[in-house]
């Protein structure tokens, strides 16, 4: 896998919201498209802690517990990771 060198660009008099760096993957899943996976600092109406968001057209997955190096991680490794995680949400249920 190649890594690329990246560095930010601050557009003028525009701050940041985040409190860090936000590594985005895009995958294509056949039974949802195209799906978004990226870590979400929690906000001040939703206090609690960082997740990892799986987001597709149709459907949209936050899950608490992750390995803080997803980023290393197969796009089917990802995938059960959110698998785990709804059918953890419906037993809960």
């Amino acid at each position: 896998m190649e890594h690329r060198n990246s560095r930010e660009i601050a557009a003028p008099g525009r701050k940041t919201l985040g409190t860090r760096r936000t590594a985005m993957r895009v995958m294509h899943r056949q039974s949802v498209g195209i799906m978004a996976v990226y870590e979400q600092d929690p906000t001040v109406a939703e206090p609690g802690t960082r997740m990892l968001v799986f987001e597709s057209p149709s459907l949209c997955t936050r899950v608490v517990n992750f390995p803080a190096e997803w980023q290393r991680l197969s796009d089917e490794e990802l995938v059960a990771i959110r698998r785990a995680s709804a059918s953890e949400d419906h037993r809960g249920s």
